[in-house]
């Protein structure tokens, strides 16, 4: 290379030294404090997308609340939205479109506060401080910096506690489904014979409990618990009747029924206009006679009549929970009664007012052979793990009517369905025992009386495993609405779980 290019080279290299130099000293000197504010002025800055609470089980530990995945997005500002730009986060929605036992559970508020059913009960053990977190880099200004990228942090979440319930997602499932293919509202309770358990809780019409505000002001009340809520009782109340008249030896005779009794100057009727003639007790009950029960009622008295509805736990709330707006239904208390009042107890007409949940607890009494137990629907306190923290179970066995008396009245649940009103629940896949009722309610709606359908019994009959009731608002009768919604649960239940 040639003195005069190496002269040049050199000067070039010189030149860039110095602007090297020069660029150095600006930055570390000159400059320093503005970039040490602006770097400074950039944070990392941690964002809830979602806060912790703890969850409800079933009694295999599936869960019942936050199984469905759902999108939220981090914006520029910050806030967290269920759409939009920004940064995407997957993680659960606690209430997905038709989740089970909605009513049961209930919903909680914007803040994540329980506001009605178990959310409410236990919304002191479900809170949690803790919460799923996306740290993003921010200006000082608090703009969410793009292209920054993010992070995710869980903050522990699985520190809840949770409950686990004696539902069956399984069962549950089933009658719901079968509540909705039906096309009546009203109420499902199943319960395990064996220890009183609540399998399922299904309640109709449904709400959305993403959207509580578009029913508050509802017609259709989508919000209220349809199995806690009291109803006029109608003819199962006939089961009392019948344990009431066995016990005190009141039920025996024969009964003739012409199609309407003349009882001290009043007409009451049956609801066969015709007449069943002469019949005994069996045949009232499976034909579900009102003249003949108006005279085993007047023989066995109204005081009886009460005394022993209250042993089997009607008049009373049988869950228990602060919060889960359990309604006890109405036994009336008097001083004395005449003797159209034990006509009237007799049939379940009158005052009488039962929940769907009293009405499978009475099935359960009966297919468990006179003997009744507490009611449970919350089994336990849990980590995520299923691990007990905390029983939460209710036991206490108690004789309600002897052995001979329940046996009696399983014969006659058993006989209304291979021959008498429940002829309807008679399957070729499960043996159905169980009483029909129909329920005058007094209440007007377009123009006609409003009239409530029940059925209520146990299965399999010759080995009880489930009592059942189910109930259909203005199902007009027992016979035609609550029985066959019966018994596609039932076959249904048997096919999940075989009998065997």
């Amino acid at each position: 290379m040639s003195a005069k290019r190496i002269k040049i080279f050199s000067g070039i290299l010189a030149l860039t030294a110095v602007f090297l130099i020069c660029a150095v000293l600006r930055i570390s000197v000159f400059k320093n404090k503005t970039y040490s504010e602006s770097v400074a002025s950039q944070r990392t800055e941690s964002i809830a997308v979602k806060r912790y609470r703890g969850l409800f089980y079933d009694r295999n530990m599936l869960p019942l609340v936050d199984g469905t995945a759902k999108i939220y997005t981090v914006d520029e500002n910050g806030d967290v939205t269920e759409s939009g730009d920004g940064i995407s986060v997957r993680t659960t929605e606690r209430y997905g479109k038709g989740g089970l036992a909605s009513h049961l559970i209930g919903y909680v508020d914007s803040e994540g506060c329980g506001v009605s059913g178990l959310e409410k009960c236990f919304d002191k053990i479900l809170q949690s401080d803790k919460a799923f977190k996306v740290n993003v880099i921010t200006t000082a200004s608090g703009k969410v910096v793009e292209g920054a990228g993010a992070g995710f942090y869980d903050d522990d979440g699985k520190t809840a506690d949770s409950v686990r319930l004696t539902i069956d997602s399984h069962i549950q499932r089933i009658a719901e489904s079968c509540l909705d293919n039906s096309g009546y509202d009203g109420a499902v309770v199943v319960m395990d014979v064996k220890n009183f358990d609540i399998l399922a809780m299904a309640s109709r019409p449904q709400y959305d409990r993403n959207k509580v505000s578009e029913h508050v002001y509802s017609q259709g009340s989508e919000l209220v618990n349809r199995c806690i809520s009291a109803y006029n009782a109608g003819s199962i109340f006939k089961i009392i009747t019948s344990a009431a008249a066995i016990e005190s030896e009141t039920a025996d005779g024969v009964y003739n029924c012409s199609g309407f009794s003349d009882i001290e100057g009043r007409q009451f009727a049956c609801h066969l206009y015709s007449g069943h003639g002469e019949i005994d007790f069996e045949k009232a009950f499976l034909n579900s006679c009102n003249c003949a029960f108006y005279q085993i009622g007047i023989k066995t008295g109204a005081q009886k009549i009460i005394d022993t509805a209250r042993s089997f736990g009607l008049g009373e709330r049988l869950l228990c929970f602060d919060g889960l707006a359990e309604m006890t239904g109405n036994l009336p208390q008097k001083a004395e009664y005449g003797i159209h009042e034990a006509v009237n107890y007799s049939i379940g007409q009158g005052e009488i007012l039962i929940t769907p949940v009293q009405a499978a607890n009475m099935a359960c009494i009966i297919a468990n052979n006179g003997i009744a137990n507490c009611v449970n629907v919350a089994d336990a306190i849990t980590d995520y793990k299923g691990t007990v923290k905390r029983n939460l179970r209710e036991s206490g066995e108690r004789r309600v009517i002897g052995f001979e008396t329940a046996q009696k009245i399983q014969k006659c649940m058993r006989l209304a369905v291979t021959e008498g009103t429940a002829s309807g629940a008679e399957s070729d896949i499960v043996k159905i025992a169980g009483k029909t009722g129909t329920a005058q309610t007094g209440w007007i709606e377009n123009g006609e009386n409003m009239v409530h359908g029940w059925f209520c019994g146990y299965f399999p009959y010759d080995n009880p495993k489930y009592a059942m009731a189910v109930l259909t608002e203005n199902g007009r009768s027992g016979s035609e609405s609550a029985v066959p919604l019966f018994k596609e649960i039932a076959e249904e239940i048997i096919k999940f779980y075989p009998a065997g």
